[in-house]
């Protein structure tokens, strides 16, 4: 290969990595939540900073010790529900109270709720802080007539969360608050979906350059020594 082919080769590979480059660092950007623990007892607060790319909605939960050996239901719920003639959903095993009063950047504060356990590990249970707050002491009747979470705008931003009330068998709980990011394999915000093509574009895109980054090399090699 003549060295000036051989450096245009260069010069596009580069430029192909530092596209590819910024792809995923975009992508790992808009998929990492964020976390921090907190102290489940009233009035105790915590602080997390969120980056965003181009805003986006941030939803929360808290995860839990105790997976699947150790569903803890009386106290965690059960995400089993009966579902009513106009939509509602009655959940017979909400689990123990949690409120909780979260702001960004200093705005005004929303009222979330824990859902019943929705998800479960080996390790952990999950449960969705949601604005549809339980309707009774015995169950919980929730309808989707909110949007869960709160607008973060592009840039740094700053979250606050405030524990108003648990239920007694979890008070002292120490806990993993989760501000959930905006895009995961199963789920993206739409104007972040472009950016979950990373999944598989970048480790075949590295395969690749890997490769050609090589043969390259070798032609370098070559030419030098002719």
């Amino acid at each position: 290969m003549k060295s000036g082919k051989l450096t245009r080769a260069w010069f596009a590979w580069f430029i192909v990595a530092a596209i590819l480059g910024g792809y995923y660092s975009l992508w790992t950007i808009a998929t990492r939540p964020i976390k921090v623990k907190v102290v489940l007892i009233p009035q105790n607060a915590v602080h997390m900073t969120v980056f965003s790319l181009w805003g986006h909605w941030i939803g929360f939960e808290m995860r839990f010790q105790g997976g699947f050996s150790n569903p803890r239901v009386a106290e965690l719920g059960n995400y089993a529900y009966r579902k009513s003639p106009t939509g509602e959903l009655t959940f017979p095993n909400p689990g123990q109270l949690i409120l909780t009063a979260i702001s960004v950047n200093g705005g005004p504060s929303v009222e979330l709720e824990a859902m019943p356990a929705g998800a479960r590990s080996s390790m952990e249970t999950s449960r969705r802080l949601t604005q549809n707050h339980h309707a009774a002491s015995d169950e919980w009747t929730w309808s989707p007539r909110k949007r869960d979470g709160l607008w973060a705008s592009p840039g740094k931003n700053e979250v606050s969360l405030t524990v108003v009330d648990v239920g007694q068998p979890l008070m002292g709980e120490e806990v993993t608050l989760v501000a959930q990011p905006p895009l995961s394999f199963r789920f993206g915000q739409s104007h972040y979906a472009w950016l979950w093509f990373a999944w598989f574009l970048c480790p075949l895109g590295a395969i690749i350059l890997a490769i050609i980054g090589l043969a390259l090399l070798w032609k370098t090699f070559v030419a030098k020594r002719a």
